[in-house]
């Protein structure tokens, strides 16, 4: 993978987190079981959870755009 292919995968990875941040409903990965009910409550965001996946996905942001432009 090309330092440009990688800078945008950064990027891209960057603005999903952000958004992410901003609307989700739960913060919880269901990727190999799927949640139950009880977990998702258990799960809700909390302003200091959004804030560490905003966070996350501006600095992979503004990383992917300086691996970029190099």
């Amino acid at each position: 993978m090309t330092p440009h292919q990688m800078g945008l995968l950064l990027m891209g990875c960057g603005v999903y987190f952000v958004v992410v941040g901003l609307t989700a409903k739960s913060l919880i990965n269901e990727t190999d079981i799927v949640a139950t009910e009880e977990e998702r409550a258990n799960a809700k965001p909390t302003p200091a959870k959004r804030l560490v996946i905003l966070l996350l996905g501006i600095a992979s942001f503004f990383y992917g755009f300086h691996s970029l432009m190099k």
